[in-house]
């Protein structure tokens, strides 16, 4: 029988002196609740329900929860498990208990876990769990959970594909990661089937690949192919085909290869080709690769899918290396207090050399060069090695490989042979990965990687003379080399510059030219050049330097320009003298090669005389019917029996910070991130950027540079530049104020853009007397309020409208006005309350609760801003929990101990009453945790 009833209508006070309770102010309570319970009873003293245990058999170790998201629409807990043996995990928790959904031995380097870097913003969005791990190098995570609990779970049931365990990392990394290698290119002549049309012939083309994920994320291109430059007259190529590199794995969770093509080197990209796993023949042509390599023949005989020339420019999605907390609002994904880009190395070894072409035959010193490679034995894959011969300089630069199988010759390989003893393979080093697939069915997978062993004296070189056709190096230019380093994912430095190098100017008879320039680097200080966060290294060289546009032609005739009475041109002087107004050069047969010259002011013409004496520059003045009108000067007597070339160019008017293009070549580094660190190859070279054509009639002939090999299309100067890169001198940005953001998720469409984030998506800065970002969470989603995100800082906390705009009218109320940018207003909200603790921060029905350290308060953000709730009656029991946990975690007054738990105040939402529960770790007391409900405060 009940002898005594109260209504609890007061609650827990520590702050008044014991004369000064009420009678409904309690002393202490411990393991109760006096609040409405889960049945709707209020003003009950209960005791506070407790958990159930659920057992499972975790891997051996101590371990502790780092983190967790709540997936209400399947009912779930996804939890994070840090395990000291290195055993961690991810789990879910539903109503028939806990299952594995990852373990830290099935991804290939771990999950990464540590028990000093708590979850700061975990998410589900549809399958996918989206989380971040502050402090960590791709601490941006994701993971298809449906196909993770199948894979784990045998009998779990979904009908979403399971993984292959072990999954590589990037696998369950936010960063979609697109193609490393640059697709190869060869123009081919198809003579069955028959082709009607010929397509090829006077366009250029460069190719790039993408990867297509399970999710629906796109991955950003690949770099760009070498060029498939335009048809000769002579040519008779009509396709091209293009090949996935043999050193590109395809994941398992890519489900399409994708195929694009530009014309020239500028403009969109278009989709040409796909190959998808829902599709039976391209999912076994998928799984063949690398053994088979992808490889499309292309006619440009189809219409292809355009992409947005908005992602096609960007060169890889702009995630930050880093991020401090991570929200899901508005079917995008936002990162906060970010680190962002590389800085770039400050020194290099990079040299490039002109490799000269044309000269005598003769002996000639070249490299033997070792190749470890995999190649198929009865269907069996074997290691092998293989030996080729690299020739820089002289008529026959390139790679060359002996006449006998290469995998026959072994040590001591010889130190002289034969030139008639060797088989050309490729003048350019990629192109040898195909030679080996044609010739041996080679697989060239991650160790395929060349090391120079010894010179060796090639004799009996026959001579060359100039080539139709033939790739060359500007005449009388400048380019400057340079190198590129990118993370695993593709995001990298600005470019850290070699010396400028200066072409040698051609001479009326060109009896050498530049065909190549041959870069190199050394291996005496990798570990000083290559950052620690390098995985490649792209070679890069500049356009030209000195034109972007030239033609050359041999004079029909030149002449003195002198004016008559009437001041009209005379073309008739063959003297020189101080009174002639200027040179004349015939230009009249232009038109016979489809040529023509508009004047330019500022343009520049060169003379090159026929006995091959240093050229004459001179500006051009004008134009007068077929006579090109320059600045005069004493070129000695000017008549028939003197022959001249003529150059016309523009000159470039080069800027403070040049593009350097990728041509095409990646390498890798070879062990990343160790000290150990080193380049993989330490010499290439740089193809050509004009073609040298044969001009005049037989026994006539002289040699010309051209931008193109066709005259068709004379006046476009494609070439091997691919993707642009600068000299950054920012180098990493540290953005501890700043909000980035994803494009959009549309799952009626299929389209996943969460993984996608561009360089200029981001927040303005909020204040920085705030203080660095340490936890977004979404708020208010009412009408009336808008989409609320909160931005709590250490020192202050900003409310961020997204997708909204906040304005006040003339009466000075607020109105909500929607906005096309992602981030509207930001306001700092009152009260100057922030957190050091994001683990205290949690969200409930609009409100959030947190713990500020620096004010020594529980703070929540409402209807009413914000508002000091630890003030009703537990002012001093925090203050004094603030002052010695200040105390604690600077080792002011006591060491710090390492244990499971590390001091952090873990704050949680309990959803059956609205009620937010805060930990307080064990310092110098027991742990406690104290509950905030709507009417009263406990203590458990």
């Amino acid at each position: 029988m009940i002898k005594e009833s109260k209504f609890f209508t007061g609650g827990l006070n520590a702050d008044k002196a014991y004369q000064a309770f009420s009678d409904t102010d309690l002393v202490n309570v411990f393991n109760a609740v006096f609040s409405s319970n889960r049945d709707g009873k209020a003003g009950r003293l209960e005791f506070i329900p407790g958990t159930r245990g659920i057992g499972y058999a975790y891997p051996g170790g101590n371990g502790f929860i780092i983190g967790s998201a709540v997936d209400i629409p399947k009912r779930r807990i996804y939890f994070f498990r840090y395990n000291s043996s290195g055993s961690h995990g991810i789990y879910c928790l539903d109503e028939t208990g806990i299952k594995k959904v990852i373990e830290n031995s099935n991804v290939t380097g771990g999950l990464d876990f540590d028990d000093d870097k708590l979850i700061n913003g975990a998410r589900v969005v549809g399958d996918v769990l989206y989380w971040n791990q502050p402090g960590t190098y791709n601490g941006q995570r994701k993971i298809n959970v449906e196909a993770a609990l199948k894979a784990s779970n045998p009998f779990y049931t979904t009908s979403v594909s399971p993984y292959t365990f072990p999954v590589n990392k990037s696998v369950i990394t936010l960063y979609r990661k697109q193609p490393s290698f640059a697709p190869s290119v060869v123009k081919v002549t198809q003579s069955s089937p028959v082709l009607t049309n010929n397509y090829v012939v006077k366009e250029a083309f460069q190719f790039a690949i993408r990867f297509t994920y399970r999710d629906g994320e796109e991955s950003k291109l690949s770099p760009y192919s070498k060029l498939a430059a335009t048809n000769r007259k002579v040519d008779t190529f009509n396709a091209i085909d293009v090949t996935l590199s043999a050193s590109e794995p395809v994941d398992q969770d890519v489900q399409s290869v994708d195929v694009l093509v530009r014309y020239g080197n500028s403009g969109g990209f278009f989709v040409v080709k796909s190959w998808d796993k829902r599709k039976t023949a391209d999912a076994a042509e998928i799984a063949a690769h690398p053994t088979t390599p992808l490889r499309f023949r292309f006619y440009n005989d189809q219409v292809g899918l355009a992409v947005p020339e908005s992602y096609s420019t960007a060169q890889f999605d702009s995630i930050p290396i880093q991020s401090e907390t991570l929200e899901f609002l508005k079917n995008r994904i936002f990162l906060g207090n970010n680190i962002e880009g590389y800085s770039s190395p400050q020194v290099t070894s990079l040299q490039t050399t002109t490799v000269a072409a044309g000269a005598a035959g003769g002996s000639y010193t070249a490299t033997w060069w070792k190749l470890d490679y995999t190649r198929l034995v009865l269907g069996l894959p074997t290691p092998d090695t293989m030996y080729l011969l690299q020739i820089i300089g002289g008529p026959q630069t390139g790679w060359y490989a002996t006449a006998t199988l290469p995998n026959e010759l072994e040590p001591p390989l010889p130190t002289t042979i034969a030139w008639s003893g060797l088989v050309f393979v490729a003048e350019i080093y990629y192109l040898v990965e195909e030679w080996m697939f044609a010739n041996w069915n080679a697989i060239s997978v991650e160790s395929f990687s060349p090391t120079a062993v010894t010179p060796v004296t090639v004799t009996g070189i026959p001579p060359s003379s100039v080539n139709d056709g033939v790739l060359a190096f500007k005449s009388g230019a400048t380019y400057q080399g340079g190198i590129v380093f990118t993370d695993e994912h593709g995001r990298k430095c600005g470019v850290v510059p070699g010396a400028k190098l200066s072409i040698p100017d051609r001479d009326y008879g060109f009896q050498s030219y530049i065909q190549n320039l041959a870069w190199s680097l050394s291996s005496t200080s990798m570990a000083a050049e290559i950052p620690d966060w390098a995985y490649y290294y792209y070679p890069v060289i500049t356009n030209c330097l000195t034109t972007r546009f030239f033609m050359q032609r041999k004079a029909v005739s030149m002449t003195y320009v002198t004016k008559d009475a009437d001041g009209q041109y005379l073309f008739a002087t063959s003297a020189y003298a101080p009174t002639n107004v200027g040179i004349g050069v015939d230009i009249s047969d232009l038109s016979s090669i489809g040529y023509g010259y508009s004047y330019q002011n500022g343009d520049i013409i060169k003379l090159y005389k026929s006995d091959n004496t240093p050229p004459v520059s001179l500006s051009v003045v004008g134009l007068d019917g077929r006579w090109l009108i320059c600045e005069l000067a004493n070129m000695g007597t000017l008549n028939s029996g003197t022959a001249y070339m003529y150059e016309i160019y523009t000159p470039y008017v080069s800027s403070l910070n040049e593009f350097f293009y990728e041509v095409g070549d990646v390498y890798r580094v070879n062990n990343p991130g160790t000290i150990s660190r080193s380049y993989s190859t330490l010499g290439g070279t740089f193809r050509g950027d004009v073609f040298l054509v044969k001009r005049g009639d037989t026994g006539s002939e002289y040699m010309t540079e051209a931008m193109a090999n066709n005259d068709k299309v004379w006046t476009r100067w494609f070439t091997d530049a691919g993707r642009p890169n600068i000299i950054d001198n920012i180098g990493q940005r540290v953005k501890k104020s700043n909000i980035s953001f994803s494009n959009t998720r549309i799952p009626e469409t299929g389209i996943n853009g969460l993984s996608s984030f561009n360089p200029l998506d981001e927040s303005n800065e909020v204040p920085a007397e705030a203080g660095p970002i340490r936890k977004i969470i979404a708020a208010s989603r009412t009408v009336s309020d808008g989409t609320v995100m909160l931005c709590l800082c250490e020192a202050d906390t900003a409310s961020i409208y997204v997708g909204e705009v906040q304005v006040r009218d003339n009466a000075g109320q607020s109105l909500l006005s929607t906005s096309d940018g992602v981030i509207g207003t930001i306001n700092v909200l009152r009260g100057g309350f922030g957190t050091v603790n994001p683990e205290s921060v949690q969200s409930w029905n609009g409100n959030v609760f947190w713990w500020d350290l620096n004010r020594g308060s529980v703070v929540m953000y409402g209807g009413n801003g914000l508002e000091r709730i630890s003030e009703f009656g537990q002012a001093t029991t925090f203050k004094k929990f603030s002052d010695d946990y200040r105390a604690w975690i600077t080792g002011e007054f006591f060491p710090r101990v390492k244990y499971p738990g590390k001091g952090y105040v873990i704050g949680h939402i309990n959803p059956n009453d609205g009620s937010y529960y805060i930990t307080l770790p064990k310092l110098f007391w027991d742990t406690k945790s104290v509950v905030f409900s709507d009417m009263v405060l406990q203590e458990l």
